[in-house]
């Protein structure tokens, strides 16, 4: 039997000390009760009782732990049988008749329970009389942190103390007859420290909670008394008792109850539906369901974009034990399909629960339809939506810009929803421009654009125009630009003003009949207007389009030089004005189809007249005999025209 000393002043103090008899020692240990409560701090305090605790494991076959629901203690030497409950329960025992055994005639007190406390312990007290009693409770260093005093009845009373602070703490009962100190480790954390009066004639707790059970009890007890064990533990509504251990009892103790059967198992997981999925994350979960008869030490879920995921891909955790769980899984990649699995872990192994995938969600994915009937300012496109990204299409078109890689924030269409074809007319474009355009999708996640496509608008078209003598013109078009035909005729500027007839060289406002000043050659050559007739006034410019109106009609100008070499590169990229299929001679587009030499040079506009004027021209182009035309042209011997002639003037449109 296991013997303990309480350290007082008294070297004469017997373990079995009857406090009810002597008013002297009662008044020397008042005397000293200071001085009690710091010996009391020392490794050697505890208490008169004799105690032995007994402490109960389980194990299966597979020495894997089992979770006890009970224990059965004998004692066949003194004929008696006790029940502890709860999983890894302890048990106390009180050997011989100490003072944890109530005595119905005399006042008495038990002790701390459970010691080390889980935040909460009780003391119980037996008084014979009214009688006052007083908790006080002082932290290690002597410091007084609460006190109760409480008027007793005759009966058994519970006196409860909440202990907020993992540390040892001094606990002091102080009655008529009594007076003791306690020592309570305290392995929990929270509340407050305080104690309270509980009830009156109550049964003193056989089992405290806190993960460990803990039982008492005041059966007779001695070391060397003949015992007995039995685990009890139930696995799918089915108990199982273990092997029995049968000995002689020798001291505290420590048992392993082995079960001849494997009673652990793996855990029984579920795997939940994944929820609030987005293009990076969603949410997962699980329930586990059945332990396996050993605590589930660790739960969650893993991920993979491959089948059959498991911990050594990305997992993570949500707690212990049984029931239902969630996990917001994080950092995914849109639009990719993943498979997921709860897991369970115990003393066995990991469980997986059944396999669910899911998609992120991700951008729609459209193309853009190829451009047709292009006009001037309009045009017709679209796209086709192939797949929502696992989120709605919210919005789909075009948009389009005189820039690459257009977007909403330039002009845009509105096609309606969903996935599937749509078309798109675009209006309000500006002639001969080259514009970008991309089909677009936009779900919760985002917007997509297709692939990009440019085209140009046509050119405006090249109406016949009349001048303000009523003379009209043919038009034609050579590439974006669009040129009279023929040769001007007319006598009066477009505001009405008269244009002087000249048969010689002036600097005013002058015109002459060409060839020869003979008036039957203007309706086939029109005028030959000087400098000053042909400017009107107006400055020079090589702007493209020049902006110099001059002697042409409303809404048509001058050709500046930069629209000359315009029309020079249109000529000489299009092969059908080319001469052959090596050279560019661009004088045979545009010459006239008579009035030329003949000549034996190939592609020389006097060779086959009548290759002449591809172009559309059909005003002849006569030789130039007078320096009139030279600084009205300001192009002099272009287009591999023969020295001896030059061009004559041309009006472009103002579009």
């Amino acid at each position: 039997m296991e013997g303990r000393v309480l350290c007082t002043v008294r070297s004469q103090l017997k373990t079995n000390t009857d406090f009810s008899g002597n008013i002297n020692f009662k008044k020397q240990i008042m005397k000293k009760i200071y001085f009690f409560i710091f010996l009391i701090v020392c490794t050697t305090l505890s208490l008169v009782a004799q105690t032995t605790e007994l402490r109960f494991t389980g194990e299966d076959r597979n020495h894997l732990h089992v979770r006890l629901d009970k224990v059965q203690i004998i004692n066949y030497t003194q004929s008696w049988m006790e029940t502890i409950f709860y999983p890894d329960t302890v048990l106390i025992l009180y050997g011989g008749t100490g003072i944890t055994t109530l005595d119905e005639a005399s006042t008495s007190f038990s002790s701390v329970m459970p010691n080390p406390s889980y935040g909460i312990s009780d003391i119980n007290v037996q008084t014979v009389k009214e009688e006052f009693v007083q908790l006080s409770l002082f932290d290690v260093q002597g410091k007084k942190i609460t006190e109760l005093q409480q008027l007793l009845t005759v009966g058994k009373h519970t006196l409860r103390v909440h202990l907020s602070t993992p540390q040892l703490y001094l606990l002091t009962l102080t009655m008529e007859d009594i007076q003791h100190t306690f020592k309570i480790i305290n392995i929990s954390s929270g509340g407050q420290d305080k104690i309270e009066y509980r009830s009156a004639n109550s049964e003193y707790p056989m089992v405290y909670g806190g993960g460990r059970g803990k039982g008492n009890s005041n059966k007779p007890f001695n070391n060397g008394d003949n015992m007995g064990y039995y685990g009890f533990t139930t696995v799918n509504g089915v108990e199982f008792t273990s092997v029995p251990v049968e000995q002689a009892q020798d001291g505290s103790e420590d048992f392993t109850l082995l079960f001849d059967t494997v009673l652990v198992t793996l855990p029984t997981v579920t795997t939940e539906a994944i929820s609030n999925i987005t293009d990076t994350g969603a949410h997962g979960g699980g329930d586990v369901t059945d332990d396996g008869n050993s605590f589930v030490i660790a739960r969650g879920i893993c991920w993979n974009t491959s089948p059959e995921p498991t911990l050594v891909n990305n997992s993570m955790g949500s707690g212990n034990g049984l029931g239902t769980f969630t996990c917001n899984i994080s950092g995914l990649t849109s639009n990719t399909t993943y498979y997921v699995r709860a897991y369970a872990i115990n003393s066995v192994g990991t469980a997986y629960g059944e396999e669910v995938s899911f998609t992120t969600l991700g951008l729609p994915t459209v193309t853009t339809s190829a451009v047709s009937g292009i006009t001037p300012t309009g045009a017709t496109s679209g796209g086709n939506v192939t797949a929502d990204g696992n989120s709605p299409v919210t919005a789909r078109g075009i948009c389009w810009s005189t820039s690459p890689n257009p977007s909403l924030a330039n002009n845009v269409t509105d096609n309606g929803t969903g996935l599937g074809t749509f078309i798109s007319t675009i209006n309000g474009l500006t002639p001969s421009t080259t514009y970008y355009i991309r089909a677009y999708a936009t779900n919760s996640v985002g917007t997509a654009y297709g692939n990009a496509i440019s085209f140009t608008t046509a050119a405006p078209p090249c109406n016949p125009v009349t001048d303000i003598d009523g003379n009209t013109y043919l038009v034609v078009r050579l590439g974006s630009q669009c040129w009279m035909r023929e040769n001007l005729r007319v006598t009066r500027f477009a505001d009405g003003t008269n244009i002087t007839l000249s048969a010689t060289t002036s600097t005013t406002t002058a015109y002459r009949m060409n060839p020869n000043n003979n008036a039957s050659n203007v309706t086939t050559y029109g005028y030959l207007y000087n400098w000053a007739a042909a400017m009107n006034g107006a400055s020079s410019s090589n702007s493209n389009p020049s902006g110099v109106q001059g002697v042409c009609p409303d809404g048509w100008h001058l050709p500046s030089e930069a629209e000359w070499t315009q029309l020079k590169n249109y000529l000489g990229s299009e092969s059908p004005y080319h001469c052959d299929a090596n050279n560019e001679y661009l004088g045979k587009s545009i010459a006239s189809t008579t009035g030329w030499n003949s000549s034996s040079t190939t592609c020389a506009v006097g060779n086959n007249p009548s290759n002449n004027n591809s172009s559309g021209f059909n005003a002849p182009l006569p030789a130039c005999s007078t320096p009139m035309c030279i600084p009205f042209l300001g192009l002099i011997l272009s287009f591999g025209l023969p020295p001896s002639t030059s061009i004559l003037s041309r009006a472009t449109s103002f579009s």
